[in-house]
């Protein structure tokens, strides 16, 4: 955990990233049509997929979203004031999308309405002018009452 902002900020290296990488970038990259773009999030210089990653059936995506969700959910657990069984008590919701960033791009500033957290996760590069990314934005909420918990 790095104490850097006023919300927590944690760096985690997947285990199966090497792997799933060029996969991934291949993946987006045949994907990065008007078909798959979020037609409410233009951005210049840049793609972003709808926030469907996670219906995908790719195992490729489907094991890459089991590791980022994991390891959001460890560090979440980690610094949580919930107890080990309280936590476990929580169900996970999440959406997640990619984005390939152009040269001369960017993403705006953005906020996740009702995310307890936001995993930003970066594939790579598809040439040197283009950086690959992912995003899984995650809320618990309690089994059964529906009430978010921000831990």
């Amino acid at each position: 955990m790095v104490p850097i902002f006023a919300t927590p900020f944690a760096v985690v290296k997947l285990e199966a990233a090497k792997v799933l990488n060029p996969k991934l970038a291949a993946l987006f990259a045949d994907r990065a049509t008007p078909e798959w773009r979020d037609p409410s999030a233009p951005m210049p210089h840049a793609f972003r997929s709808r926030d469907n990653l996670t219906e995908w059936h790719e195992d490729t995506v489907r094991a890459a979203l089991r590791e980022i969700l994991a390891a959001v959910t460890s560090v979440a657990a980690s610094i949580s004031s919930l107890s080990a069984e309280q936590f476990a008590g929580l169900s996970l919701q999440a959406r997640a999308w990619f984005t390939i960033v152009e040269a001369d791009g960017g993403v705006p500033p953005t906020s996740y309405a009702n995310a307890s957290w936001a995993a930003v996760y970066c594939v790579g590069r598809l040439h040197p002018r283009q950086c690959v990314s992912t995003v899984a934005c995650c809320v618990c909420t309690s089994r059964g009452t529906g009430t978010c918990f921000r831990t």
